[in-house]
């Protein structure tokens, strides 16, 4: 929608085939993740052309983020978090929060995350919920704006 280019969306079921379609020319671009692309485009197979986040990336050290390739305010990354039934009890929730974030802070996890592209964000349980919030809403604007729908 900012590039205001008209892109048709192609289901693939994961990441290996849409690359396989990419290498083999029949899609024209794939939004890869960092690993899945970076081993292509180091090898020259495919060109990177931005990261959709707000910083560049440690895999990618060389490829500009959007904002950097003219795409101001663009943030569109892929992230995981830890949740647990709504009844859960709020000592549980406590505990169990301190304990993720202190597994978070060791240097041993984070080279693995590295070197699986991802970002550690530790939050409280509120951070989590208002993030997951805000996110849920750009992207419901979006889909709003687009027409987007989810189909049975």
């Amino acid at each position: 929608m900012m590039a205001k280019v008209d892109i048709t969306h192609v289901p693939f079921k994961g990441g290996g085939p849409a690359m396989q379609a990419m290498l083999g020319g029949q899609i024209h671009s794939y939004f890869a993740t960092p690993v899945a692309a970076g081993p292509h485009v180091k090898a020259g197979k495919v060109k990177a052309l931005a990261v959709t986040g707000v910083r560049r990336h440690a895999l990618l050290p060389d490829v500009p983020t959007l904002e950097e390739a003219g795409f101001s305010g663009f943030d569109g990354v892929q992230w995981y978090g830890i949740v647990g039934p709504a009844n859960l009890p709020a000592l549980v929730v406590e505990r169990l929060n301190v304990e993720i974030n202190k597994a978070l802070a060791t240097p041993e996890l984070r080279a693995r995350l590295a070197g699986e592209a991802l970002d550690p964000m530790p939050m409280s349980p509120a951070e989590f919920g208002r993030y997951m919030q805000d996110d849920i809403a750009k992207w419901a604007k979006l889909a709003k704006a687009r027409d987007i729908h989810l189909t049975d």
